[in-house]
């Protein structure tokens, strides 16, 4: 139970954080727009490239580890979408819905698994991240071309889009760099330390400044059915042990 309280709270004080700077105003709206840009093309890559570059997809878990997980990130997708017409949203409105309940924030679920289960564990969950990451970014953007404002049927628009995406770029540079079998250059490791603590930080802290209980709070039907979709399918996968 140490372990565990050790690996989460830090993470969920840092949402808090997140938050309670929102709230008390130390940026504006663009302030925290620049933030989150930053993180998200700049210190995300460089954390994801060097926990792909090392995890062990030779391991015997891997191969159930990437099915079990795609698995179920299409199965809670194919349930968004048969719930879609009994959702009270528009059609850009529920690609907002359909990224809530498919995607999930990698910041939160690495450094806990890390903290808990140790290195073998963050190597395990790099290797989820690795594979979830690109797919899941892939189904969320074809969402948005088909449903998204001004994005209907747009499919160049999405593909330009997925090539412009530095989460499936970092995966798959960290994948190529996997598979090559090379080590980091002691330099490029010196880069990667610096960086990846401040993805990590940054990427907390703005989730926690883009939660609202408001709107939480103004659509309880809506909430509800998103965690009925997520948890069901989450339960059922964990039900199924894994088979090395």
């Amino acid at each position: 139970m140490n372990g565990l309280l050790a690996g989460i709270v830090p993470v969920f004080a840092m949402i808090a954080l997140g938050w309670g700077l929102k709230v008390r105003g130390l940026l504006a709206d663009d302030g925290w727009r620049a933030v989150e840009r930053l993180t998200y093309f700049i210190f995300y890559p460089a954390f994801l490239v060097p926990a792909v570059w090392g995890a062990d997809f030779s391991a015997g878990t891997a191969g159930p580890v990437a099915l079990s997980t795609i698995g179920v990130s299409f199965a809670v997708a194919g349930l968004a979408l048969m719930a879609k017409p009994a959702l009270p949203v528009s059609d850009p409105g529920f690609t907002s819905v359909f990224q809530g309940v498919i995607r999930w924030n990698g910041f939160v679920f690495l450094p806990v698994a890390g903290a808990v289960f140790g290195s073998e564990g963050l190597g395990t969950a790099a290797v989820a991240f690795g594979v979830l990451a690109p797919a899941l970014n892939v189904i969320c953007v074809l969402a948005l071309a088909k449903w998204g404002a001004g994005q209907g049927g747009g499919w160049r628009l999405a593909l330009r889009s997925l090539g412009r995406n530095p989460i499936i770029w970092a995966c798959g540079v960290g994948a190529a760099l996997n598979l090559t079998g090379l080590e980091p250059h002691p330099l490029m490791q010196g880069v990667f330390e610096l960086m990846g603590p401040g993805a990590i930080a940054l990427g907390l802290i703005t989730a926690g400044a883009g939660l609202s209980f408001r709107y939480a709070a103004a659509r309880p039907v809506l909430i509800l059915t998103i965690s009925a979709i997520t948890l069901r399918a989450s339960n059922r996968a964990s039900s199924r042990p894994l088979k090395s």
